[in-house]
């Protein structure tokens, strides 16, 4: 999975790679985990607290995240999730890949164009709540979720309910996969005022001039 972040955030950022807790002491912008199975109780409560000090963690589902699902073990993650994942190919299914519904004004991503080839085979379902709507960055035509994002304490939680890799959908292989990662990692150190700017387009000013010179 890191070969297609890889090429996707290579021109835009200065990307790291390693195991969890030396990259959590370089104190990154954001941190991205492909498909990540089970995290040690000392890692995974280092990770929340550098969420809540600010930081952006985006996360993307697979075959491990699945298999920790149907085992009743997950955290940090936006929205509730089902056990399982939802198949949309196969002998076994009467639906077919879904393609993505164009993005919502409230959504970061609201602007990107969608090549109309792609499709999603799998994704993860995220659990009904009163909540999820408002959560919910981008979607499928059937209106479930395919990225979902909520705050926890001064940081950002994102997960893309499907796979970085071909494996559950061709979205990695896209040209509108980079320019989706790029907006979510905008949002690494924003304020929720800026992420609010940044969900209609809008980018924070790195200064401000005011009307008598200062």
């Amino acid at each position: 999975p890191l070969h297609y972040i890889r090429q996707a955030l290579g021109p835009a950022a200065n990307l790291s790679e390693g195991a969890l807790a030396p990259m959590l002491a370089a104190k990154p912008d954001a941190i991205i985990l492909a498909d990540m199975g089970t995290l040690p109780p000392g890692d995974l409560n280092a990770l929340e607290s550098w969420i809540k000090s600010g930081g952006l963690l985006i996360r993307f589902a697979g075959p491990r995240m699945t298999q920790n699902l149907t085992q009743g073990d997950m955290f940090l993650t936006p929205v509730a999730l089902r056990k399982g994942n939802r198949a949309l190919d196969g002998a076994l299914t009467w639906e077919k890949p879904a393609r993505l519904a164009p993005f919502d004004k409230s959504s970061p991503f609201f602007g990107l164009d969608i090549p109309a080839d792609i499709v999603v085979n799998r994704q993860l379902l995220a659990e009904p709540d009163q909540d999820l709507a408002g959560k919910v960055w981008g979607a499928l035509d059937d209106g479930t979720p395919l990225v979902t994002a909520s705050a926890l304490e001064r940081g950002m939680i994102v997960l893309f309910h499907t796979t970085a890799t071909p494996e559950w959908s061709n979205l990695a292989l896209s040209g509108l996969f980079p320019g989706m990662l790029a907006r979510a990692i905008r949002m690494a150190g924003a304020s929720v005022h800026d992420r609010q700017a940044a969900a209609t387009g809008a980018l924070p000013p790195l200064s401000v001039l005011d009307g008598f010179g200062q």
